[in-house]
């Protein structure tokens, strides 16, 4: 994988993570602002992403099927969310497992 296709993967792979961690849809400023440095070709260290490639990451995933674009009603400001996975139930299922009480005495009694 070269440097580009490398940057485009960690930078899509961390804003799904974002967006499906949120509670509420993200802007592109905000999802940017947490985003991680990526390698850059001829950069000696890894840079932030710009809002371009973050807004030009979140329209790929868009088409997708990843992310749901939300626009609001007379603004240029462009939210996103994670769109619907068949994962979510079963994540919502181990959250809950692992928050309750029975999961917490059987972790202390392996230790």
């Amino acid at each position: 994988m070269n440097i580009a296709a490398t940057q485009r993967h960690i930078l899509r792979r961390d804003l799904l993570a974002q967006l499906r961690a949120a509670q509420t849809p993200l802007t592109t400023a905000e999802l940017r602002a947490e985003a991680p440095a990526v390698p850059v070709a001829g950069a000696i260290t890894p840079l932030l992403p710009t809002h371009e490639q973050v807004y030009r990451s979140l329209c790929s995933l868009q088409r997708a099927g990843l992310v749901i674009r939300h626009r609001a009603y007379a603004s240029r400001n462009v939210q996103w969310s994670a769109a619907p996975s068949p994962a979510d139930d079963e994540i919502a299922e181990l959250e809950t497992l692992f928050a309750s009480p029975t999961y917490e005495a059987t972790d202390r009694r392996s230790r």
